[in-house]
């Protein structure tokens, strides 16, 4: 199966230049609806994004399907694509930090990843707001793809110790506020970049939702980190959303930054 890595980075942008930046701090209250809770948001971004997402990479990949973050909100039975047959599966995000882009705020992405019998195959994370596609395919490690064509290789850089070590943490027995190294920004795709640039050094989630996860866990693995369930169990995309993710910029790291953040992992 030859994947155009480039050509889903184009996708993107043309999604990005026609459903979301137009609406971007444009939205008015009638295109922003709640789902789950009062901070779990859906726009006619993410919507319109998700369904020209879904057309044009299932056309790109003919006998592929794709499951959506949207679409599985409308329909979860979408969820057993993941990992029931060895149908090529697109995941997709349509906007990522949906309520940070709801709120006219930058920290927002989109992304996608190609699945096959629940193995990750490429992945690729799009920033509308600095025109930047970060990339990566099984093997072929991580790039940084601007839409000008300069394109760089990314590794991930050598962390602090554990003690100095900053992340993300999401998780129910976790409390953010009594720990200045942790933070939220409401977007796990730019928490996973942020991870990629050495600017965090690890990140744990209690919900792994595969549009959430899959790209990231894709592309942190492809720049020499280690993204996997927190109980130790290897990553793939339909190991249910109930269970807690970890990764770290370096797999020497790993278990030992998780420690740090969960001292009992098997119970999460």
């Amino acid at each position: 199966m030859k994947l155009d890595i480039e050509r889903v980075c184009q996708i993107l942008a043309e999604t990005a230049a026609e459903e979301v930046l137009p609406r971007y701090q444009a939205l008015t209250s009638g295109q922003i609806r709640t789902k789950s809770g009062p901070n779990d948001l859906v726009t006619v971004a993410d919507e319109a994004a998700e369904v020209r997402l879904s057309a044009a990479l299932t056309a790109l990949l003919p006998g592929s399907v794709a499951v959506g973050e949207e679409a599985v909100s409308a329909d979860p039975a979408l969820l057993t694509r993941l990992g029931a047959s060895d149908t090529p599966t697109w995941i997709i995000d349509p906007i990522d930090g949906t309520w940070n882009f709801a709120h006219g705020t930058e920290r927002f992405c989109m992304m996608v990843a190609l699945s096959r019998d629940d193995t990750l195959l490429a992945a690729w994370i799009y920033e509308p707001l600095k025109a930047r596609c970060t990339t990566a395919e099984r093997g072929a490690g991580t790039w940084r793809r601007a839409d000008s064509g300069d394109t760089a290789r990314i590794t991930t850089p050598p962390p602090p110790s554990v003690r100095d070590q900053r992340g993300f943490v999401y998780h129910r027995h976790v409390d953010n506020s009594a720990d200045p190294r942790l933070a939220r920004w409401g977007s796990a795709g730019i928490e996973y970049l942020e991870l990629l640039a050495g600017r965090a050094h690890f990140s744990c989630y209690d919900r792994s939702m595969p549009w959430d996860h899959a790209p990231g866990s894709l592309l942190i693995a492809e720049a020499g980190g280690q993204h996997g369930f927190a109980d130790g169990g290897s990553y793939h995309p339909s190991g249910g959303p109930k269970r807690a993710v970890f990764a770290a910029a370096q797999p020497t790291r790993w278990a030992a930054a998780r420690d740090s953040i969960l001292p009992d992992p098997e119970r999460y």
